[in-house]
């Protein structure tokens, strides 16, 4: 995703020139100063717009089944306005997308709870041929796809995968062994929602003296130095009993399992990596910047006591809820938050900003977003309206970033008693690089939640000789995935 910022500037001049509509406001320009007439809008327009030209599906139902939860935003499909700002966004643009090319969106619902995550397998494996598309968790539907039951996204025309509602990047993060079977577009709120930032404590960061920190971040200064740094500041024993306990100040809050892959991501180093055929190669052992990013996340965090620690014996929700208690208590200057749980957050008392997670160092040129999976889409090998199925879903992704993505930024940023816009740029930061890391995703289980949690949660830091005892059971899952979709037609 590029460009982010520039692109909701422009969604929002266009809503505001259709709420004009044709009214002159009787003021010229001076001369000299650039007005909306001399901007490229037709390029910008290009940009946010499809080019799909004319289509009747003639009245076709386009059925949906989607996976909610409570995590994140799951609707593909909103049936009625209620006047919050999200869901009418949907509402609008898929009533827009119906009226355009004549059909009708349906959605069927499964929970995580109730009928699983697994779902749909057993309607693939029956050959339902009921829905177009089947959205869900990224770790079944790549299960799906190895196992031949989806087509791949290639399959689908229409899909213009160089626009800038339809992540490019992601797409390649994504394949494997050269098998695009997933993608994400601007519809895919769940990408969002699932991709991690950190939130900060703006009077803690101002009663410190810690300086400007969104400018800080957009001169590109915001490093692992910078952030051990102020970690360190912060650091207070509250109850003056030697110890840093639940009472205390910390730099930095967060569930055990989400700080070594945050970092790591933010780093931009991959445990697993893509050999020449694009298979997924267990390569950490042999990246002496991987062991060097997890000596600096110790430091950073358990070797100064920066991290605050008194929750690891936590499991659940009780480990997942503490860190957001500590930072709504202002018990630290900053905290791991997927953005989800940012809305949860605009309720309460606390001043607080969105930041990227830092560089490695000055040297590295974006700050990346740990997307910790995500809902992907999934064509079944029962679809026989594929052009309608691509259709639809490029019209998806444009309407998306041109009204949708702008009313998501609306709640993200929305607090108790005003709009955080600074943290508007950040989100950008965070959003148009975004990282599908295979170690932190397929092999969450075994690497992520496994060995790597385990050792931080320890505070082992003798990483490499933990891995090297798990190696190939890494190596097997990943063969697993390579094997099977090197395999598959495209």
């Amino acid at each position: 995703m590029k460009k982010i910022l520039s692109i909701l500037l422009f969604s929002s001049l266009l809503l505001s020139m259709t709420a004009c509509g044709t009214e002159e406001s009787g003021t010229a320009p001076v001369q000299g100063e650039e007005t909306a007439a001399e901007v490229p809008a037709e390029t910008e327009t290009e940009m946010i717009r499809d080019a799909l030209g004319e289509y009747d599906f003639e009245g076709a139902s386009f059925d949906m089944y989607t996976r909610h939860t409570t995590m994140f935003y799951p609707s593909m499909e909103v049936t009625e306005s209620t006047g919050e700002v999200l869901a009418d966004a949907v509402y609008n643009r898929n009533r827009a997308i119906e009226e355009r090319f004549n059909f009708v969106f349906q959605e069927t619902a499964y929970t995580n709870v109730q009928e699983g995550n697994d779902a749909p397998r057993k309607l693939l494996t029956a050959g339902d041929d009921t829905y177009e598309i089947m959205v869900g968790r990224y770790l079944n539907m790549f299960n799906f796809a190895s196992e031949g039951m989806l087509l791949p996204t290639t399959s689908l025309p229409n899909i213009d995968m160089t626009k800038p509602y339809w992540d490019a990047e992601m797409y390649e993060n994504l394949s494997i062994s050269g098998k695009h079977f997933f993608a994400t577009g601007s519809f895919n709120l769940s990408s969002y929602d699932f991709t991690h930032a950190l939130l900060f404590n703006k009077d803690m960061a101002a009663d410190h003296n810690l300086g400007d920190l969104y400018a800080i971040v957009e001169e590109g200064d915001w490093t692992f130095d910078l952030f051990r740094q102020m970690c360190e500041t912060v650091l207070q024993d509250v109850d003056g009993d030697g110890v840093m306990g639940e009472t205390d100040t910390f730099g930095y809050t967060a569930r055990g399992s989400a700080v070594m892959p945050a970092f790591w991501v933010g780093a931009d180093v991959h445990p697993a990596t893509k050999d020449d055929t694009e298979a997924l190669v267990f390569t950490a052992l042999e990246n002496e910047k991987f062991f060097d990013v997890c000596t600096q996340i110790f430091d950073m965090t358990w070797n100064n006591n920066a991290w605050n620690n008194n929750y690891v014996h936590l499991t659940g929700a009780d480990g997942d809820n503490k860190p957001a208690e500590c930072f709504r208590a202002g018990g630290a200057l900053f905290m791991d938050a997927k953005l989800y749980e940012v809305t949860a957050l605009r309720d309460s008392d606390i001043n607080f900003g969105i930041l990227p997670y830092p560089k490695y160092d000055t040297a590295q040129q974006n700050y990346l977003g740990r997307m910790e999976g995500c809902e992907l889409f999934g064509i079944p090998l029962t679809n026989t309206s594929l052009e309608m199925t691509g259709t639809i879903m490029e019209a998806m992704a444009s309407e998306s970033r041109i009204s949708v993505v702008p009313a998501y930024y609306d709640v993200m940023l929305k607090s108790k008693v005003s709009r955080d816009e600074e943290s508007s740029a950040m989100l950008d930061l965070i959003l148009e690089n975004l990282v599908f890391d295979a170690a932190d995703t397929l092999l969450g289980t075994e690497f992520r939640d496994g060995t790597m949690y385990q050792c931080f949660n320890k505070n082992q830091q003798d990483i490499a000789s933990a891995l090297t005892k798990s190696r190939n059971t890494y190596q097997t899952v990943l063969d697993k995935y390579s094997k099977a979709f090197a395999a598959l037609e495209e």
